[in-house]
């Protein structure tokens, strides 16, 4: 349970779901479907993975959330240094679009 709550904070994954909720009507529901499917793939993968730290760390919530919240947020900055200026093989976030 820490590790869930830990990734929904560090994502802040209420914030990005009701970012697609206010996409209704505007895009084809195929494509808002997409997206909501690719918010739940990527908050289970960082479960997952801070899962992982909690049992090797004994991390709490509050310290995931420190110690992780940061970097993600300076990943989905839009810029040269963010992650959404583009990755490799993935044609960052205007491959992800198109794929969508």
């Amino acid at each position: 349970m820490a590790a869930f709550e830990a990734a929904r904070q560090v994502l802040r994954f209420a914030e990005a779901w009701r970012r697609v909720e206010r996409l209704d009507g505007k895009i084809p529901a195929g494509a808002q479907t997409a997206l909501f499917a690719e918010l739940v793939y990527v908050l289970r993968g960082q479960t997952y993975w801070l899962a992982r730290r909690t049992v090797r760390e004994g991390s709490d919530v509050r310290a995931l959330i420190g110690a992780y919240r940061p970097a993600v947020d300076a990943l989905k900055a839009p810029g040269p240094d963010g992650a959404l200026a583009g990755r490799a093989g993935g044609g960052g976030l205007a491959g992800r679009r198109r794929r969508l």
